[in-house]
């Protein structure tokens, strides 16, 4: 999908309880399919914030996949966790 003007798209208002004030959010793409993050199921418009040195575990739940977007605070420095 290649989207030259943001603009275009719908803006909705929302309120996150994160924000302090309603703000504006267009959507970009919807996947259906979930996620599993530290063996939490985390469905369709889910976030997921893990702090630079948490030791986490993401994948797509059971056997199918899943489409999700990993933003980086720095330098992409992820080390495998050795363990259950």
């Amino acid at each position: 999908m290649l989207i030259d003007q943001l603009s275009s798209l719908e803006l909705n208002a929302s309120q996150p309880i994160i924000y302090d004030r309603p703000i504006g959010v267009r959507l970009l793409y919807q996947d259906p399919v979930s996620l599993t993050a530290n063996q939490q199921l985390m469905g369709p418009l889910s976030y997921c914030h893990f702090p630079a040195g948490t030791v986490m575990h993401h994948a797509p739940e059971g056997d199918r996949g899943c489409l999700f977007v990993i933003i980086f605070d720095g330098p992409y420095d992820v080390t495998p966790a050795v363990g259950p």
